[in-house]
């Protein structure tokens, strides 16, 4: 869609893209080199970086490792790269390696994780946003054959959507369709007999949110839907019940954002990072934490390198964010930024 191209030209038109002095480089010295106890508000640490800058992601674990499956590399619309390549950060080791990549090079996939398997689905394929085009592709990753299979397509072509695994199943939820129109689609894959299912839809048709499983319901965070000629964020915040097929409204988030990340540590969630297009646009450094029983979200400590188009993954008592946009629009990290805080 050419609007949002047109849109990030004419908010950065001085420099490429060049809203970047609120955004971290390379060459900023990260604040702290361990969290130690972590306290009440958190705190982070450096880990590794990815070996491909990317952004426009879901992270997805198996075990004690991070995959990130595709996305996007550049510094702008005019160079970037749209990429195929896999790569597994190990926890254990703070290392990265490199598995087989995926089929179709693709933009904005959905990724998830159930039986020991890895489930990707959809994206958009093009380099220019006029250009970007939702598929329908779903493939399976097997770590012990290092294979990606191809499995039955997607009901609806979809990108910026997002994949969470729930009882064996995974449930690909919202995103873009039909050439850039929001979708509230809820559709479940099931790896046993690879079939789909049609689920409840949600309630707010979004794109470039942020989702997570908390107390057996499935969040949707935040967001973007097209308003008119323009994109506006959201702040709506929706759960799931898969049990009852049904949907539920939530305290909204602080504020509006979309391309955040979401994690869950201690039975709360972290809303992470994100992007604006307002005035002269920007990305977000704010890290909000939500409880589920008192239904309030409250600030907790920023992201040191504020990121958006990444997500959110947990292990061991620890929020990975990896890579990501540091500045509006098109302009990829490899930053791998670890969150821990005191239950």
């Amino acid at each position: 869609m050419l609007l949002r191209q047109l849109l990030f030209t004419a908010l950065c038109a001085t420099t490429l893209f060049g809203c970047d002095s609120q955004n971290s480089d390379d060459s900023d010295p990260f604040p702290q080199e361990e969290c130690t106890p972590p306290g009440p508000s958190g705190c982070w640490i450096e880990k590794t970086a990815t070996p491909s800058k990317r952004q426009e992601l879901q992270p997805a674990k198996l075990g004690t490792k991070i995959y990130v499956v595709g996305g996007m590399n550049g510094t702008s619309f005019q160079d970037m790269e749209v990429l195929s390549s896999v790569e597994v950060y190990d926890t254990v080791t703070d290392s990265w390696t490199a598995v087989a990549s995926i089929p179709n090079a693709r933009h904005h996939i959905a990724t998830a994780s159930t039986g020991g398997k890895i489930y990707a689905s959809g994206g958009m394929t093009g380099q220019f946003s006029s250009e970007w085009k939702e598929r329908d592709y779903l493939h399976e990753y097997d770590p012990d054959t290092n294979v990606w299979t191809e499995l039955a397509s997607m009901p609806t072509a979809r990108g910026e959507h997002l994949a969470v695994a729930f009882g064996g199943k995974i449930y690909f939820i919202g995103g873009r369709f039909d050439l850039g129109r929001d979708s509230n689609a809820n559709e479940v894959y099931d790896p046993a007999t690879d079939s789909w299912d049609t689920r409840a839809s949600m309630p707010t048709a979004r794109r470039s949110f942020a989702v997570a499983v908390l107390d057996s319901l499935i969040y949707v965070i935040g967001g973007r839907h097209l308003d008119g000629p323009s994109l506006s964020d959201l702040a709506t915040v929706e759960a799931y019940s898969p049990a009852s097929d049904t949907w539920y409204s939530r305290a909204e988030l602080p504020f509006p954002r979309g391309a955040l990340a979401l994690g869950v540590l201690h039975d709360k969630l972290y809303a992470i990072g994100g992007e604006y297009f307002t005035g002269q646009g920007g990305v977000y450094e704010h890290n909000q934490q939500y409880d589920p029983v008192a239904d309030h979200w409250s600030d907790v400590e920023s992201m040191p390198r504020p990121a958006h188009g990444t997500g959110a993954v947990t292990i061991n008592n620890t929020i990975y964010v990896a890579g990501g946009g540091v500045q509006v629009a098109v302009f990829s990290s490899g930053f791998m930024q670890a969150f821990t805080i005191d239950p």
